[in-house]
């Protein structure tokens, strides 16, 4: 700009050139600080993780003495400023039926549940009189909230009802839900 023939004729371009290029090198100064900072701050965090490593080896070494200290007294791990981790066993409860429709095809019906505490899943047993064990087909799996039930047959009906795979329970399985009748199309 400084080299054309019109520079020395407009003093205002001369005072927002001067402007500009102050502002420039205002960013590059800035630049050039921003990249010095992110090199210390890489440099910080590295030594971060370091300190979160030690950190982590001495708090084991701690808790593990302490441990070793209580010998299994629960108050002394408490006198010692820790915590005391308790476990509780996670129960499922019984499925919730929400209802049964009947099926898209000849002798099929649909039964939908809820049971928002189950998270392996559940199984799935029919009966055709529920007050006759003998009558209870084999529980089968599912994994969905809802189960088309075929071979009812047109106009019949069986009754139904799920459980939650439980398997922190003895038998493997929580609570049954009450029996529903499901009719078939």
């Amino acid at each position: 700009m400084q080299a054309a023939t019109t520079w020395s004729q407009s003093p205002e371009l001369q005072t927002a050139a001067t402007r500009w290029t102050a502002t420039a090198d205002a960013l590059e100064k800035n630049a050039a600080k921003i990249a010095d900072l992110r090199k210390l701050l890489a440099v910080a965090q590295a030594a971060q993780l370091a300190n979160r490593r030690d950190w982590q080896t001495a708090t084991q070494h701690v808790l593990a003495l302490v441990t070793a200290l209580a010998g299994g007294d629960a108050l002394i791990v408490l006198a010692n400023g820790c915590d005391v981790q308790t476990r509780t066993k996670m129960t499922v409860e019984a499925p919730e039926i929400v209802g049964a429709s009947l099926g898209t095809d000849p002798g099929e019906g649909v039964f939908e549940w809820k049971c928002p505490s189950a998270r392996n899943g559940y199984l799935v047993q029919t009966a055709s009189d529920p007050k006759d064990s003998s009558t209870y087909s084999h529980p089968v799996p599912c994994t969905r909230r809802s189960t088309t039930l075929r071979g009812i047959g047109t106009g019949k009906s069986t009754s139904a009802r799920v459980a939650a795979i439980d398997p922190a329970s003895t038998t493997g399985i929580g609570p049954w839900s009450q029996w529903i009748n499901v009719g078939g199309r």
